[in-house]
């Protein structure tokens, strides 16, 4: 009854509002802006799923009759809660219309919303930053990197400005597999939410050993304005989430969309990346200006540690150690034979090494005390500048689109290929994790003799090499990687597809700046036609990654498997990539199988879109 009389009042209401003439409300309802606020991205269906957010009943919506429910929401009496009205609740909307409508002329009175007032008593420039938190290969939400949007709020400092994050809404003890199923099929809702920038910063500086980039985004006063209001819209509103392409990066760039000339995100998309929005936001401009500012690093705890210790000589490198091994060496005596610049560097990187290692929640880990211990010394050193400058040149907005095609040819025939995201051990740039993987869905075909076959299938493909820069206690060096997909079952067939799981776990150690890593892995899985227990397999691997320059780079692999049926192989395979463009490469590859003691060679060009 509830419903029927809402929809007989809205259609009276349709008819006329307060005399404006149905042609102006027509066409601000088809307005793409107007669109837009109403998450009508691509046909007219809201992406929104939260009810609460629409005034219109779902049976009943159009943007025009939102239209004209919201022109009367703005007119209604003001209730006890006045954080409720619809001024209120829906900023973006009446700034919008505003600028379209004479609301005085139509006797819309404006209504102080206090909460709302709070929250944009923002800075005139610069008014929102986006941040970009790199990958995090330990969490699949966090894979692909991760959006955050930073208010820049008067009066506050960095780490107390709010700051706006989307992610999926995720029970507190849900799985790694049911959280992967369900991300892909839809079955979670997300939404935006607010916390202090602290909150996350916390948890990714400090806790996850990622880096964050944050961009300002340079928008008019006027454009800002609309997108904070619209995010003030959203927050806490349900939406439907899919791990690929309704995912933290979609609904980001469809909220800075709002205001540009053009969108950035074509809605049929199947795959959307938080670092593919920060590189077209980067190459993006409004009013013939960039939309996103000079970028501002914050170098995780690791990194900080890192770039510390490299900076010391070596007779600083083996002090430190040395105090590692011994912490109660630390103390001014022993560093008083040491120039003073030597003993901040010495110290600043102690303070990083025991926020690197110390729990924080455990009050009895004595890397706790040691840290408090180093601070104090710091305390009593004659007043300096900070000791290190942190840099990196590996900022997100540079790096080459995370899609890869390519067509080349081997012993066997023509290869044509897709890789939809993300990298591997070769292309890992920019915004990416050193001589990691993470690829998923990638697929080969091959035409062999006039037949094309499926050559190859990685449905995933993760490695998480952990770099033990240092050699310090603590700083650890344990890697993992994990293969599903399908691959030949030897490499001189070309029609003999078979699928493959495999799972290694094992130690790294990098050298000559962390560009080369070294790898070996305890390894076990099952490749099979069937699901016969012959298919099952233990074995190790041995693996170098060498990142030679900005150009070139090369992996060598050893892999041996001992199978359950007594039988074995071992593949060698040496890979070598060539940037051709930042947009183009080159690939090289020879394997040799000395089971049947057979090679093979190939080459392809990629593309990266």
């Amino acid at each position: 009854m509830q419903n029927l009389v809402k929809s007989l009042c809205l259609l009276a209401f349709s008819v006329n509002v307060y005399g404006i003439d149905k042609e102006i409300l027509n066409h601000l309802s088809t307005d793409k802006q107007w669109l837009k606020l109403l998450t009508v991205y691509d046909g007219q269906i809201p992406k929104v799923t939260d009810g609460a957010f629409l005034l219109t009943a779902k049976n009943e919506f159009s943007s025009l009759n939102e239209l004209n429910a919201t022109l009367e929401s703005f007119s209604m009496p003001t209730p006890e809660d006045i954080n409720q009205h619809g001024q209120c609740r829906y900023p973006a909307r009446y700034t919008f219309l505003e600028r379209k409508l004479d609301f005085k002329k139509l006797g819309i009175e404006k209504v102080v919303c206090p909460e709302y007032s709070q929250f944009t008593d923002v800075n005139e420039q610069n008014q929102l930053s986006l941040v970009f938190a790199t990958g995090f290969l330990g969490n699949p939400a966090s894979y692909y990197g991760h959006l955050l949007l930073n208010v820049n709020q008067k009066n506050k400092a960095d780490l107390d400005k709010a700051s706006i994050n989307f992610g999926a809404d995720v029970p507190a003890n849900e799985g790694i597999l049911a959280y992967i199923v369900k991300g892909i099929d839809g079955s979670y809702d997300s939404s935006f939410t607010t916390q202090p920038f602290f909150y996350h910063f916390n948890n990714y500086n400090e806790t996850e050993h990622r880096d964050l980039w944050e961009y300002p985004i340079a928008l008019a006063p006027e454009q800002s304005e609309l997108v904070l209001a619209h995010l003030w819209e959203l927050i806490n509103v349900d939406f439907q989430y899919f791990f690929f392409n309704r995912n933290c990066a979609y609904f980001m760039a469809r909220a800075i969309e709002l205001v540009l000339d053009e969108d950035i995100i074509e809605d049929t998309k199947l795959w959307v990346g938080p670092q593919e929005v920060i590189q077209k936001l980067h190459s993006s401009s409004s009013k013939g200006l960039p939309v996103l500012g000079p970028v501002k690093y914050h170098p995780s705890r690791q990194t900080r540690l890192y770039q510390r210790f490299a900076s010391l000589n070596d007779t600083e490198k083996k002090k430190v150690k040395q105090i590692a091994l011994a912490p109660e060496e630390l103390t001014l005596q022993s560093l008083a034979h040491m120039e003073l610049d030597a003993k901040y560097r010495i110290i600043d990187t102690l303070i990083d090494y025991y926020q690197f290692v110390r729990d924080k929640e455990n009050k009895q880990d004595s890397n706790n005390i040691y840290y408090k211990n180093a601070v104090m010394l710091r305390y009593q050193l004659p007043i300096a500048a900070a000791s290190q400058d942190f840099h990196s040149n590996n900022a997100p907005a540079l790096g080459r689109g995370i899609s890869r095609s390519y067509i080349g040819f081997n012993n066997l025939g023509t290869i044509i290929g897709v890789r939809p995201s993300y990298y591997d051990a070769l292309d890992a740039s920019y915004g990416h994790i050193k001589h990691a993987e993470l690829k998923m869905g990638e697929f080969e075909i091959i035409i062999d003799s006039g037949k094309v076959n499926l050559y190859s299938v990685t449905l995933l493909s993760i490695e998480s090499i952990k770099q033990n820069y240092t050699s310090l206690p603590g700083d650890e060096n344990s890697s993992w990687f994990l293969t599903v997909g399908g691959e030949q079952e030897t490499i001189d067939c070309s029609n003999c597809l078979m699928p493959k799981v495999e799972l290694g776990k094992g130690i790294s150690y990098t050298y000559s700046k962390s560009n080369l890593a070294l790898s070996g892995f305890a390894t076990a899985g099952f490749k099979s036609d069937n699901l016969e227990s012959n298919g099952l397999f233990a074995g190790a691997q041995l693996k170098g990654s060498w990142l030679i320059s900005d150009t070139f780079s090369a992996v060598a692999t050893l892999n041996h498997k001992h199978f359950l049926s007594n039988t074995a192989s071992t593949l060698l395979q040496i890979e070598q990539r060539t940037a051709l463009t930042q947009t183009a490469d080159l690939r090289l590859s020879w394997s040799h199988d000395f089971k049947i003691d057979d090679s093979k060679f190939s080459l392809n060009i990629g593309y990266y879109w």
